[in-house]
């Protein structure tokens, strides 16, 4: 189903970037991992809204070329989430609640999350990565997380089930004082990497009230 292909598509773009990242240093301790877990989740729990620009760039393991995307994503609590690319082509994700709509040049797509359970989860992955609810989510994931400083980075590998099959390991930056996601990766089973930075982050401010709706 192309709406799936898409939205899985995304998901990866959502979620990597050099396997070296986190493999140099060491975790923080279960006592510290607490303590910034807590924070984190603490933060997240009180952006009601989120809005940034993004940088995108994928590297193929078989090509050594470099893709690059611009856009802008917007999150709303509890479950509202607008992915946009802006260049070099035009691309719009929404979620809004258990609905999903894609809107690819003329053509839209829309599909309830109720519907497959595959479809649920790669929704609510993208909505709680963006803000670093996911941490808390020990059930699906287990959590790795290093203190660098003006950076903490979270590693997820998920345990099970179908995350566990698209994705070998989840990685989140955060703004150590901000408390708010800078950086979101993706490590593909197949090696492929994605690199999404986020710039001038804003949070709490008011959103466009026509802001999650497709076109």
């Amino acid at each position: 189903m192309q709406i799936l292909s898409s939205l899985r598509t995304l998901c990866c773009v959502l979620l990597l970037s050099c396997c070296a990242l986190c493999g140099a240093q060491t975790p923080v301790s279960p006592q510290r991992a607490a303590q910034m877990v807590a924070a984190i989740t603490s933060t997240a729990a009180s952006t009601r809204t989120l809005r940034a620009d993004f940088v995108q760039t994928k590297s193929l393991r078989m090509l050594n070329h470099k893709l690059t995307a611009r856009g802008r994503v917007i999150f709303a609590a509890p479950a509202r989430l607008r992915w946009e690319y802006l260049a070099p082509t035009a691309y719009v994700l929404v979620i809004d609640g258990e609905k999903v709509t894609v809107r690819s040049g003329k053509n839209k797509h829309s599909i309830d999350t109720r519907q497959s359970q595959i479809f649920a989860q790669i929704a609510q992955i993208m909505s709680e990565s963006v803000t670093g609810r996911s941490l808390a989510d020990t059930r699906r994931f287990a959590v790795r997380l290093f203190d660098e400083g003006n950076t903490w980075t979270a590693e997820l590998t998920p345990r099970n089930g179908a995350l566990k099959r698209l994705f070998a390991t989840v990685r989140l930056r955060f703004d150590a004082k901000r408390r708010v996601v800078t950086r979101v990766d993706l490590v593909e089973h197949n090696g492929d990497a994605t690199v999404i930075e986020m710039q001038g982050v804003q949070v709490n401010q008011r959103l466009d009230a026509h802001a999650f709706q497709v076109d």
